[in-house]
């Protein structure tokens, strides 16, 4: 575990960190064993994923950042020790759990076309030595920081009691909380001040069906439920193409976005 916190450090980042791999190949013929594509690789590339690509979205931003995650004791932890040290303003802290792999998601890619997925994961809840070992050190570290920024991916680091506990920590130091939520149940955010979810998250926080068409209203009716319901100060609905809506207690805001060709959408919303 790297233990070694930036100086002056304001952002704390915690949640699940995954490494990301793209397989860049060519796709020129159907399988003779099967009808599917096969791609003669040529480059592979490993990148920060998951809360790790929100610490270094925040460095790229020339802001510093310390990250607080979960791995495995595998060699994708020490691929990602190696990509985070690499990262100019972050230092973190990886936490081994020998009983799980580190979260690694493999993309296979021809053109600008991604073909096919391969996860490399476990979402059972970390064990309570473990997460007593992680809530005690954030909670020993918090007067550092002034933006505590929870990214979950429901990868099993972010259990309800880790996150009662540190969020009502964060309340009680008067930090600002952040949340990216990956669970229908916002229950489990309860007491955060910011919650950032996309516009199907915020329909199936309300256990609504995700066919029901993005407009204005419909945002600010739900975010209102949210934050009436579990004292959230604001949601942050970021909605693709059009762009991002934040609704306060007393105040909604809307923020355009421009739209850009990409074959691969994954941290996006980071």
């Amino acid at each position: 575990m790297n233990s070694n916190i930036c100086v002056d450090c304001k952002i704390l980042c915690l949640g699940d960190i995954i490494l990301d791999t793209y397989c860049f190949g060519e796709v020129n013929r159907i399988s003779p064993e099967a009808p599917i594509p096969v791609l003669k690789l040529n480059t592979e590339s490993n990148i920060i994923g998951g809360a790790g690509n929100v610490a270094r979205n925040i460095c790229a931003a020339g802001k510093k950042c310390h990250l607080i995650s979960v791995s495995g004791n595998d060699s994708e932890a020490l691929m990602l020790k190696k990509l985070l040290k690499k990262t100019g303003n972050l230092s973190f802290e990886l936490f081994s759990d020998t009983g799980r792999p580190t979260t690694k998601k493999r993309r296979f890619v021809s053109g600008n076309h991604q073909i096919l997925r391969v996860d490399q994961e476990s979402t059972m809840p970390i064990n309570q030595t473990l997460e007593k070992k992680i809530i005690s050190r954030v909670k020993s570290i918090m007067s550092r920081f002034d933006i505590i920024i929870i990214s979950d991916y429901n990868k099993g680091m972010l259990t309800r009691s880790l996150l009662d506990e540190i969020l009502k920590f964060c309340k009680m130091k008067k930090k600002i909380s952040i949340v990216d939520p990956k669970r229908q149940d916002f229950s489990f955010y309860i007491n955060a001040d910011i919650i950032t979810p996309n516009f199907k998250e915020l329909l199936s926080a309300n256990n609504m069906k995700d066919n029901i068409e993005d407009s204005n209203q419909i945002i600010l009716n739900y975010s209102k439920k949210l934050i009436k319901k579990y004292s959230f100060n604001s949601v942050l609905t970021t909605r693709s193409s059009k762009g991002m809506t934040l609704v306060e207690k007393r105040s909604v805001h809307n923020f355009s976005s421009k739209a850009k060709e990409v074959f691969d959408v994954s941290g996006a919303g980071d």
